[in-house]
């Protein structure tokens, strides 16, 4: 860093994930820039933290909350300078962050969050140009490998929203994708052509409540599959093909290498119109109401245009080469 603001770790100490920023502007005045991984968004705090307008009595209730306290029986144990002679001549960043753990955590200050970590770096780059600091770099928060994979979340009853899905130390994006959809997954990969899969419960035909109709895109239509209402013909483009049950998470697939990656802007976009415009919030469990009541689940009208999206024929037709075969699964997320 440059222009007097230096890298100072993680918020979340030397081996929590994220990383942070800041400019000492005197002796106890500071100006910060934090971001670290929280839940499936990336989350950021900045802002101004003057070490000397901090009560001592709220300093010494934080820090004693914080385990500085090697003499129970002292009433008169000083915690601000034990934390002091623990942390060395450079307390100050420490016990910056541990002032900032606290107020998060009573909710005195409160983080923001992003669906990616590049989203999270643009915002803290913005604050530190702003408060007069180059720009941060494109791995200053840490390495493709590190950032986890772009993927977009279709809850039950929602609209799709980007999420991030953050690697284990072994590289597998595995756990993070089941806790998204709520137990073991199973893959729904013949929608958007091989660059991109549909993941769901295992067991959601069982335990989750419907959540979107899948009408036929054009690589469906091309490959050849067959209507699941009767299985006597092929699907056109827009039909209606079946019902995904429980929350879905599209992520992007590699064929040649077979492993999970992240969303381009083009596969995102579509994702997000066909999950918007025509496989929207509720169309899972009409469907299912009409098959109920021995009535045809209706097909998309691919005439329709949004007023606020891609249009449905857009989000229907193909933007990478058909399938050779329907139905293939041979994903491997990790």
């Amino acid at each position: 860093m440059t222009d007097n603001f230096k890298e100072i770790g993680s918020l979340f100490g030397r081996e929590g994930a994220g990383a942070g920023f800041a400019k000492q502007t005197d002796k106890e005045s500071f100006t910060y820039a934090f971001a670290w991984p929280e839940g499936d968004t990336w989350a950021t705090l900045t802002g101004y933290l003057n070490l000397d307008e901090q009560p001592e009595e709220y300093v010494r209730r934080v820090l004693q909350d914080g385990g500085f306290r090697s003499d129970w029986g002292n009433p008169d144990y000083d915690p601000i300078g034990d934390f002091k002679e623990t942390a060395g001549d450079e307390y100050r960043i420490p016990l910056l962050k541990v002032l900032l753990r606290e107020q998060l955590e009573s909710r005195y200050e409160v983080a923001n969050h992003f669906s990616t970590m590049n989203r999270a770096r643009v915002e803290l780059s913005a604050f530190i140009q702003n408060e007069g600091g180059a720009p941060l770099p494109e791995d200053a928060l840490g390495t493709p490998e590190e950032q986890g994979i772009r993927a977009m979340l279709i809850a039950t009853g929602e609209p799709p929203r980007e999420v991030t899905l953050l690697p284990d130390k072994n590289g597998s994006t595995l756990k993070p994708l089941q806790a998204l959809v709520g137990g073991n997954i199973e893959t729904f990969d013949i929608a958007f052509g091989e660059g991109v899969s549909l993941y769901v419960n295992g067991e959601g035909l069982f335990t989750c409540p419907p959540n979107r109709a899948i009408f036929a895109t054009e690589e469906m239509a091309k490959a050849g599959y067959l209507s699941q209402l009767d299985y006597s013909k092929v699907v056109e483009m827009g039909d209606f093909y079946t019902v995904l049950n429980g929350d879905i998470v599209a992520v992007g697939f590699d064929p040649e290498t077979g492993e999970s990656r992240s969303l381009t802007d083009g596969e995102t976009a579509r994702v997000e119109g066909y999950f918007t415009v025509i496989s929207r919030p509720g169309s899972g469990a009409k469907a299912v109401d009409d098959i109920r009541h021995g009535i045809t689940p209706d097909s998309y009208d691919i005439s329709v245009e949004s007023h606020d999206c891609t249009s449905g024929r857009n989000a229907l037709a193909a933007d990478a080469p058909a399938r050779d075969a329907p139905g293939k699964d041979d994903q491997n997320i990790g």
